[in-house]
């Protein structure tokens, strides 16, 4: 396997959030942690921890697998499996304390300033890291030892010639970004050896990580079966009153319209639909705020919307922009006084393009109503999305 620098193209901090660019991008060498798991025996102590490579704020997306745990030594092992069909072409490495995180001013990580940068050439659907015990950083409460871990990665493969990545971050519950861009990191606590409670990763292990879903997951989507709000309200009854809803932008100083915006049900999902109808834009970003804009996400001076800081956040990569995408927000998430035929605040914002050569971008909102517009100087607003029962 060759180990080469980042590309450019795969910058995740210019490709997602605009954010400050990684100066210099380390290159894989001999202080490399990468290991060939075929060439040591790694023996756990106790389960291993998986959780999901994920993308979205609301990780929606799940392109693979990290699994980590120590050895009686205190090693600690983290395994990467992209998913079925995707390969990793980079991965950045974080592990210590919270105080260490290479970041920006507006606390958005600088991933190429992690411990660990590796590039894949050609890209590779397992990456295994070793970290010895004495370069490890501890955080100890109550004689339980953990350390932060973050880990990005960038995913690619290529179906009918046509190339395409997506940026990922392993779960971040215990740790998020403070700036405007989504992910972060979590907790491992290390497991005390005892005897008989070590195992081995070659056969368990291994079959845990493969797939899209870790078994912490399933668990998940079994939990979400028996409960929620899919199992009280039947959706099929529902109608949206106002839909679809005209998409606007600011042309030579006008508000004009640019494509529309339609709901609907299927499924356990909410789908928000935007079809672009005039010519010569394509849609990179979406965001979708749920209920009153807080002050969280209108923080300044202006009153203007941090549409970065919405509800659900979605970045297309350049081989996925287009004219029509559909962001899915799960039911069980929305307020059970909106599905009993209720009115909710919905804020829905996209960032175009220029289908030409992508270097010109406008700012769209959904058409809003006049007592929800912003306060501020930015043009734009809320609405309210309302809906109906259907009867037979």
């Amino acid at each position: 396997m060759l180990f080469l620098g980042c590309h450019d193209e795969n910058d995740l901090l210019r490709q997602e959030m605009n954010d400050q660019r990684v100066d210099q991008m380390a290159l894989s060498g001999a202080d490399s942690r990468l290991i060939d798991p075929a060439e040591i025996d790694i023996v756990f102590c106790g389960e291993s921890m998986v959780v999901s490579l994920a993308a979205g704020r609301q990780q929606q997306f799940v392109g693979g697998a990290l699994e980590i745990g120590n050895n009686s030594n205190g090693d600690l092992f983290l395994i990467f499996t992209a998913a079925e069909g995707w390969d990793f072409s980079e991965i950045q490495l974080y592990v210590g304390d919270q105080s260490g995180i290479p970041t920006g001013k507006r606390g958005n990580p600088k991933v190429g300033k992690f411990g660990d940068v590796d590039c894949f050439d050609p890209a590779a659907p397992e990456a295994t890291y070793m970290i010895p015990v004495d370069e490890l950083a501890y955080q100890v409460d109550n004689e339980v030892q953990t350390t932060l871990i973050i880990a990005h990665a960038v995913i690619v493969q290529t179906v009918d010639g046509v190339f395409s990545q997506k940026s990922l971050f392993a779960d971040w519950t215990d740790y998020e970004f403070t700036g405007p861009r989504w992910g972060g990191g979590f907790l491992y606590e290390f497991i005390t050896c005892e005897e008989g409670s070590s195992v081995e990763t070659a056969a368990e292990g291994e079959e845990a990580t493969k797939g899209e879903e870790s078994a912490g997951e399933e668990s998940a989507g079994e939990e979400e079966e028996t409960g929620g709000e899919t199992d009280i309200v039947d959706l099929t009854t529902l109608s949206f009153i106002n839909n679809p809803l005209e998409l606007v932008f600011k042309e030579l100083g006008e508000i004009q319209p640019v494509g529309n915006v339609r709901f609907y049900f299927e499924g356990d999902f909410l789908n928000v639909e935007y079809n672009l109808t005039m010519t010569g834009w394509l849609i990179s970003e979406v965001h979708i705020n749920i209920g009153d804009l807080d002050d969280a996400i209108i923080g300044n001076n202006s009153n203007n919307p941090k549409v970065g800081l919405f509800t659900y956040v979605y970045h297309y990569e350049e081989s996925e922009f287009s004219t029509s995408v559909t962001y899915p927000i799960p039911v069980a998430e929305l307020d059970p006084d909106f599905l009993d035929a209720g009115c909710e605040t919905f804020t829905v914002h996209a960032t175009l393009v220029d289908g030409s050569d992508y270097t010109i971008q406008k700012s769209s909102f959904v058409d809003w109503d006049e007592n929800l517009a912003f306060g501020g100087s930015k043009w734009g607003g809320s609405f309210l999305l309302c809906l109906e029962s259907v009867t037979e």
